[in-house]
């Protein structure tokens, strides 16, 4: 069985060689079939058929919509999703969700440690740095928002994968994406400057990370044997 990065590698490098107006439509199916809270290996493994699809339809010279046999692609993708979607339990679904919820974990947690580190150094020598990570208002503040920001994101996605845009339409999605980012980073500058002295508590971070990265790997593995 072939693993995540190797279906992901070989998907993305055999799309190259669709026609530059099915490589658009292919890839607005990506993005909703990704988006759309599916396995990951599901996922890309119905990518995979769709893209040999996609072949063989431009290799006897027919339109995308006449091998599918509709010209609803949105509908189609929605179908396939629902079909998936249906044969799921609570526990395979838990343990995609621990995967990403580690793996995001490390990476933020990481970034503040490096940073708690770097300023403390910056100011008072190598003899401040630590091996502890401190817990402050503002990395709790990161984590309670990154969630929903982050499925806001994969749901204006999803929502603009088969969607034609006018150069007007874009330019306004995208100050409405930057005012959104805007408002997020002030309001994290605003909890630091207010609440820069205040330390929830601290953690070895030589256990924090080690554990983040074992529950990823271990479930990573669950997630590659289904």
């Amino acid at each position: 069985m072939s693993s995540m990065k190797e279906l992901i590698n070989g998907l993305n490098k055999s799309k190259e060689n669709l026609s530059e107006s099915n490589r658009k439509i292919f890839d607005g199916i990506i993005i909703y079939i990704r988006c759309s809270n599916i396995k990951t290996r599901d996922a890309e493994e119905f990518l995979q058929q769709t893209l040999d699809n996609f072949i063989s339809a431009e290799h006897q010279n027919i339109s995308i919509e006449s091998y599918l046999g509709t010209s609803d692609i949105k509908g189609y993708c929605k179908e396939i999703v629902d079909t998936y979607k249906s044969t799921y339990n609570k526990l395979s679904l838990m343990v995609q969700y621990i995967c990403y919820a580690a793996l995001g974990l490390t990476i933020l947690l990481s970034i503040s440690y490096l940073s708690q580190n770097i300023q403390a150094i910056l100011k008072n020598g190598l003899s401040s740095f630590s091996l502890n990570m401190l817990i402050t208002p503002i990395i709790v503040l990161e984590l309670i928002l990154v969630i929903p920001l982050t499925l806001a994101a994969i749901t204006w996605a999803k929502h603009k994968s088969f969607k034609e845009y006018t150069k007007k339409q874009s330019i306004i999605e995208f100050f409405v994406m930057w005012f959104i980012m805007v408002l997020f980073i002030g309001a994290l500058v605003l909890v630091g400057l207010l609440l820069k002295k205040v330390v929830l508590f601290s953690i070895p971070i030589y256990i924090l990370l080690p554990i983040l990265i074992l529950i990823y790997f271990i479930s990573n593995h669950l997630l590659e044997k289904q």
